[in-house]
């Protein structure tokens, strides 16, 4: 099978999200998938697509939202999803499924009427818990602006609730977020998996 995981930012390693999407890439071509990630990369860099342990991978250029100041974590999201919508227009005949990790690719799985390939998402947490651990641990997000933390919010909830309800299968890694998701977002037609980490 051809299949394709997006992945923000997978060069860095640093998350759980990225993790799991290179152990999981990793396992799938020992199972004798085709496999092919599409991540992140700032305009400027030019790096071509390339072969990492059996996973090709794709740099997708993306004008960097970081730089924005005041809104820089909802125009880095925005700016990636919206290339990667585009992108995934053109190519997703290349593959047999799409796999969108957290909301890496969620307009694609926002919108049914502009897909032809199946598409599974893997939720991993909820925007509102990202903004209280960020709040409460001070990551890199803990100073956004007001107008940042709205909008952010505002975009990126409104993205999680429509791909939910609209992806071909949802996966979340563990029972207390499938608890949390039902709370937040509901039922949904075709239920939810559970596949934990590990």
């Amino acid at each position: 099978m051809r299949i394709l995981h997006i992945c923000n930012n997978l060069s860095s390693f640093r998350g759980g999200i990225q993790t799991h999407t290179w152990s999981l890439s990793r396992e799938m071509v020992q199972l004798g998938h085709e496999v092919s990630v599409l991540t992140g990369k700032t305009w400027l860099q030019q790096q071509k697509v390339h072969m990492q342990s059996g996973v090709r991978i794709i740099p997708l250029r993306y004008l960097r939202g970081y730089r924005m100041k005041g809104v820089r974590r909802t125009a880095d999201d925005l700016l990636f999803n919206l290339q990667a919508l585009y992108w995934l227009r053109a190519h997703q005949q290349e593959f047999d499924l799409i796999h969108v990790q957290g909301r890496s690719g969620i307009l694609y799985a926002a919108f049914p009427y502009l897909r032809s390939t199946p598409v599974v998402m893997t939720l991993h947490g909820l925007t509102q818990q990202e903004h209280w651990h960020a709040r409460a641990f001070k990551t890199d997000y803990s100073q956004p602006s007001t107008l940042d933390i709205w909008l952010h919010k505002l975009i990126a909830r409104t993205g999680e609730h429509r791909a939910f309800k609209r992806a071909d299968r949802v996966i979340t890694v563990s029972r207390f977020m499938a608890r949390t998701i039902a709370l937040r977002l509901g039922e949904r037609p075709g239920g939810l998996d559970v596949i934990s980490n590990g």
